[in-house]
């Protein structure tokens, strides 16, 4: 049985799955549009729910389209927008609030008091990072912060969040499930 590689790439305003044959040729591509929010100038925010739809019917299509079995996919690689921030309820699986893109600015006030503190200091000689809002930590703290749905979701083990390198955790309620925990 002939193997495959499976490559998708979640980015600011499409989905793309390609699937490449064992001589890296491209044997199929399918692409899934992003919409995107900006309820305030600024603000740039994604459905999750979208984000996976798309993912999970690009990829589904490929296969579709080229006759390749799930069996035949011998890995998959994984690209996505990195900073670009969700939170997610750990039982339900389902997010909190829409995801907040790596370009948004809603975070500005927090990582300007930051940049004010010791904090800056602190962040640059450990990481060589600069405080600012593309970064995902100042999305996470800006969550909990403003969100209505912050206080009943923060209970201590509520909730997961993934910025960075996607993390999908999986449980019997998730869409890509198997009880497994992925890091890529």
């Amino acid at each position: 049985m002939e193997k495959y590689i499976l490559s998708i790439d979640a980015g600011t305003s499409v989905v793309k799955t390609v699937i490449f044959n064992h001589a890296s040729s491209e044997v199929v591509s399918f692409s899934r549009e992003l919409a995107q929010e900006s309820p305030h100038q600024g603000w740039y925010e994604q459905s999750p729910e979208d984000i996976w739809e798309k993912v999970y019917s690009s990829m589904a299509n490929a296969l579709i389209v080229s006759g390749i079995s799930p069996k035949q996919i011998a890995g998959i690689g994984i690209t996505n927008q990195r900073e670009t921030t969700i939170i997610w309820n750990k039982k339900t699986g389902k997010p909190i609030y829409n995801a907040i893109m790596w370009r948004s600015r809603q975070t500005n006030e927090i990582t300007d008091a930051w940049n004010l503190s010791n904090y800056k200091d602190l962040v640059k000689d450990s990481t060589g990072l600069v405080l600012d809002s593309y970064f995902s930590a100042s999305k996470f703290a800006g969550f909990w912060i403003t969100s209505p749905c912050s206080a009943a979701s923060g209970k201590r083990g509520a909730t997961f969040w993934n910025g960075g390198n996607l993390v999908a955790l999986e449980t019997n309620e998730w869409p890509s499930t198997r009880n497994r925990l992925h890091k890529c």
